[in-house]
């Protein structure tokens, strides 16, 4: 299971999963890069593997991504390409019936990147103090 979040410039956010006792298991650990990039370390680092791919980063990259790994790759239907809370939710009844549980406050966004607006502004002020 693959979901891609589009990053812009043909880049996308994702992370490689693999269901494991009703929970996805993360393969890869996050990442912040190129659409070409993510082909490569699919055909190297999970050759063979059928991948199925999630997010709206689906809606930009279908066509390369059923080029490049051909029937290696199917998606979810259109409907579903969006964020929704109900995966999380489904996450936390999944956690509670193991007999765990996370606080509310703990689900907090984290980010790869700086983002764009952050990067220009890191690049100004470095151009500023060279001045």
């Amino acid at each position: 299971m693959c979901p891609i979040m589009d990053a812009r410039n043909n880049q996308v956010y994702t992370a490689l999963y693999k269901p494991q006792n009703e929970v996805m298991t993360n393969l890869s650990g996050y990442m912040g890069l190129h659409i070409s990039e993510l082909v490569k370390q699919i055909e190297e680092k999970y050759e063979g593997a059928d991948v199925l791919f999630a997010g709206d980063g689906v809606l930009l990259h279908r066509d390369f991504l059923k080029i490049e790994l051909r029937e290696r790759c199917s998606f979810m239907p259109l409907f579903t390409l969006q964020q929704m809370a109900a995966p999380a939710a489904q996450m936390a009844l999944t956690l509670h019936a193991a007999g765990e549980s996370m606080d509310c406050d703990e689900l907090v966004p984290f980010y790869l990147r700086p983002s764009q607006a952050e990067r220009e502004y890191a690049r100004k002020q470095a151009q500023k103090n060279r001045e």
